[in-house]
Protein backbone atom coordinates (compact mmCIF):
# COMPACT_ATOMS: atom_id res chain seq x y z
CA UNK A 1 0.00 0.00 0.00
CA UNK A 2 2.94 2.47 0.80
CA UNK A 3 3.94 2.06 -2.57
CA UNK A 4 0.56 3.06 -3.91
CA UNK A 5 0.49 6.17 -2.33
CA UNK A 6 3.84 7.39 -3.50
CA UNK A 7 2.96 6.55 -7.22
CA UNK A 8 -0.23 7.89 -6.74
CA UNK A 9 1.30 11.35 -5.42
CA UNK A 10 4.39 11.39 -7.57
CA UNK A 11 2.67 10.97 -10.57
CA UNK A 12 1.33 13.91 -11.65
CA UNK A 13 4.65 15.36 -11.48
CA UNK A 14 6.25 12.99 -13.63
CA UNK A 15 3.09 13.81 -16.08
CA UNK A 16 4.68 17.32 -16.23
CA UNK A 17 8.18 16.52 -17.21
CA UNK A 18 7.79 15.49 -20.87
CA UNK A 19 5.72 18.12 -21.38
CA UNK A 20 8.41 20.75 -19.59
CA UNK A 21 11.25 19.11 -21.52
CA UNK A 22 9.29 19.39 -24.79
CA UNK A 23 8.22 23.06 -23.99
CA UNK A 24 12.21 24.19 -23.57
CA UNK A 25 12.66 21.86 -26.65
CA UNK A 26 10.79 24.70 -28.90
CA UNK A 27 12.55 27.77 -27.76
CA UNK A 28 15.00 29.81 -30.42
CA UNK A 29 17.17 32.63 -30.74
CA UNK A 30 17.54 34.41 -27.72
CA UNK A 31 15.27 32.72 -25.25
CA UNK A 32 16.76 29.64 -25.99
CA UNK A 33 20.17 30.86 -25.64
CA UNK A 34 19.52 31.95 -22.15
CA UNK A 35 17.48 28.41 -21.26
CA UNK A 36 20.72 26.66 -22.61
CA UNK A 37 22.78 29.37 -19.92
CA UNK A 38 20.37 28.87 -17.12
CA UNK A 39 20.38 24.69 -17.72
CA UNK A 40 24.34 24.68 -17.61
CA UNK A 41 23.96 26.83 -14.29
CA UNK A 42 21.48 24.80 -12.79
CA UNK A 43 23.88 21.58 -13.43
CA UNK A 44 26.99 23.30 -12.33
CA UNK A 45 24.70 24.10 -9.26
CA UNK A 46 23.97 20.40 -8.67
CA UNK A 47 27.67 19.45 -8.66
CA UNK A 48 28.89 22.16 -6.75
CA UNK A 49 26.30 21.90 -4.02
CA UNK A 50 27.08 18.68 -2.67
CA UNK A 51 30.85 19.97 -2.52
CA UNK A 52 29.97 22.47 -0.37
CA UNK A 53 27.85 20.17 2.15
CA UNK A 54 30.66 17.78 2.36
CA UNK A 55 29.27 15.01 0.65
CA UNK A 56 31.87 14.79 -2.25
CA UNK A 57 35.36 16.16 -2.12
CA UNK A 58 36.49 19.34 -2.92
CA UNK A 59 37.69 19.39 -6.55
CA UNK A 60 39.01 22.91 -6.76
CA UNK A 61 40.03 22.96 -9.92
CA UNK A 62 36.27 22.11 -11.56
CA UNK A 63 34.74 24.63 -8.88
CA UNK A 64 37.57 27.65 -10.25
CA UNK A 65 35.99 26.86 -13.56
CA UNK A 66 32.66 27.21 -13.07
CA UNK A 67 33.15 30.50 -11.03
CA UNK A 68 34.48 31.68 -14.19
CA UNK A 69 31.98 30.39 -16.34
CA UNK A 70 29.53 32.21 -14.33
CA UNK A 71 31.63 35.36 -14.30
CA UNK A 72 31.66 35.22 -17.91
CA UNK A 73 28.13 34.70 -18.57
CA UNK A 74 26.59 36.60 -15.77
CA UNK A 75 27.24 39.83 -17.86
CA UNK A 76 25.96 37.77 -20.99
CA UNK A 77 23.19 36.66 -19.90
CA UNK A 78 21.71 40.37 -18.95
CA UNK A 79 21.53 40.18 -22.78
CA UNK A 80 19.56 37.79 -23.78
CA UNK A 81 16.71 39.41 -22.45
CA UNK A 82 15.98 41.99 -25.60
CA UNK A 83 12.10 43.41 -25.42
CA UNK A 84 9.39 41.19 -26.46
CA UNK A 85 11.77 37.71 -25.61
CA UNK A 86 8.85 37.23 -23.07
CA UNK A 87 6.67 34.76 -25.57
CA UNK A 88 6.40 30.89 -24.93
CA UNK A 89 8.14 29.13 -24.30
CA UNK A 90 9.98 31.59 -22.03
CA UNK A 91 9.23 31.83 -18.32
CA UNK A 92 10.82 35.27 -17.84
CA UNK A 93 7.61 37.26 -15.89
CA UNK A 94 7.00 40.91 -16.52
CA UNK A 95 8.86 41.98 -14.09
CA UNK A 96 12.04 41.12 -16.17
CA UNK A 97 11.40 44.26 -18.12
CA UNK A 98 9.74 46.28 -15.34
CA UNK A 99 12.05 45.98 -12.69
CA UNK A 100 15.11 45.80 -15.34
CA UNK A 101 17.18 47.45 -12.89
CA UNK A 102 17.01 45.45 -9.84
CA UNK A 103 17.03 42.02 -12.07
CA UNK A 104 20.51 43.26 -13.60
CA UNK A 105 21.70 43.98 -9.92
CA UNK A 106 21.21 40.72 -9.44
CA UNK A 107 23.54 39.35 -12.35
CA UNK A 108 25.76 41.67 -11.05
CA UNK A 109 25.80 40.38 -7.35
CA UNK A 110 25.34 36.87 -9.12
CA UNK A 111 29.37 38.09 -10.97
CA UNK A 112 30.75 39.11 -7.34
CA UNK A 113 29.12 35.66 -5.97
CA UNK A 114 31.08 34.18 -8.78
CA UNK A 115 34.12 36.10 -7.55
CA UNK A 116 33.99 34.74 -4.51
CA UNK A 117 33.71 31.57 -5.26
CA UNK A 118 36.58 31.04 -7.82
CA UNK A 119 38.79 32.86 -5.08
CA UNK A 120 37.95 30.62 -2.52
CA UNK A 121 38.41 27.60 -5.26
CA UNK A 122 41.93 29.45 -6.02
CA UNK A 123 43.33 29.54 -2.32
CA UNK A 124 41.27 25.75 -1.81
CA UNK A 125 39.48 27.04 0.72
CA UNK A 126 36.63 24.80 1.59
CA UNK A 127 34.80 27.29 3.99
CA UNK A 128 35.00 29.95 1.97
CA UNK A 129 33.50 27.49 -1.01
CA UNK A 130 30.96 26.75 1.54
CA UNK A 131 30.14 30.72 2.23
CA UNK A 132 30.33 31.86 -1.37
CA UNK A 133 28.19 28.83 -2.47
CA UNK A 134 25.45 29.26 -0.02
CA UNK A 135 25.42 33.54 -1.51
CA UNK A 136 25.44 32.19 -4.75
CA UNK A 137 22.46 29.91 -4.09
CA UNK A 138 20.28 32.75 -2.39
CA UNK A 139 20.88 35.46 -5.56
CA UNK A 140 19.53 32.49 -7.71
CA UNK A 141 16.68 31.90 -5.78
CA UNK A 142 15.75 35.87 -5.46
CA UNK A 143 16.17 35.65 -9.33
CA UNK A 144 13.88 33.07 -9.83
CA UNK A 145 11.16 34.32 -7.17
CA UNK A 146 11.35 37.56 -8.53
CA UNK A 147 11.80 36.81 -12.32
CA UNK A 148 10.49 33.70 -13.33
CA UNK A 149 7.72 30.98 -13.42
CA UNK A 150 7.13 29.25 -11.20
Amino acid sequence: MPTRNLILRTLPALCLLPTLAFAHSNATGVVKERMDIFKSWKQGMKQLSPMAKGKLPLDSDWVADFARQLQAESTRVQGLFPEGSDQRPSEALPTVWSEREKFEGLFDQLADNAEALLGAAESESFDGVVQATGALGKTCKSCHDDFKED
